[in-house]
């Protein structure tokens, strides 16, 4: 990388609450692992984080949807039963 920082890094709070988001998209997150494993020399962090990332943050995503769905569900309901 020639001493400069790659486009997605962690040293700042909004470029790491991006780089995150990105992961959580499953938009790109591979150019992301690589540079992040190759910034750190440490294959093997870069591999627990972001499938950790990737498992608890699709988890937390998919029950937000699930949440969303239901409470859509249970007005369409009780404006049926009202009627």
């Amino acid at each position: 990388m020639d001493g400069q920082y790659a486009n997605s890094n962690f040293n700042v709070i909004l470029e790491s609450l991006y780089s995150v988001f990105i992961v959580l998209n499953n938009d790109g997150w591979s150019t992301i692992f690589f540079q992040h494993a190759k910034a750190t020399n440490n294959a093997y962090k870069s591999y627990i984080y972001f499938i950790s990332l990737l498992v608890l943050g699709q988890f937390i995503v998919f029950n937000l949807f699930v949440a969303i769905l239901l409470s859509k569900f249970e007005a369409d309901s009780v404006s049926y039963q009202k009627e």
